[in-house]
């Protein structure tokens, strides 16, 4: 018998947007901006031109985005090659592997 069992998660976000607008059907912001660092300024976020969020269900939200990269430093920007992201809030059963960090002493996973 499998079990589900849930694991990490994003505990804080920061967001910020030039312009959003909130919709029925989600929300549309222009030049955001959002990491989970919690320094200031982030040494890792993500910027966008444009981003959309659109309710796809009860437990599924889209993302989708214009122009996205990574921005390291607030100096070093990579293009994403991916304009939409799927927020999946289902249970499941884990991945095979998964990438984390140990947030109390930073020496590794355990």
């Amino acid at each position: 018998m499998a079990t589900s069992r849930k694991q990490g998660g994003i505990r804080r976000l920061r967001f910020e947007a030039e312009q959003i607008d909130f919709t029925p059907a989600g929300w549309k912001a222009t030049n955001i901006r959002f990491t989970n660092d919690p320094f200031s300024p982030p040494e890792l976020e993500v910027r966008a031109n444009r981003a959309t969020l659109t309710r796809l269900s009860a437990l599924q939200d889209e993302v989708r985005t214009s122009k996205a990269r990574l921005v390291f430093d607030q100096r070093l920007s990579v293009s994403l090659l991916r304009d939409r992201l799927l927020i999946d809030r289902r249970d499941r059963e884990p991945a095979i592997v998964s990438f984390g960090f140990d947030d109390r002493d930073r020496e590794g996973c355990s």
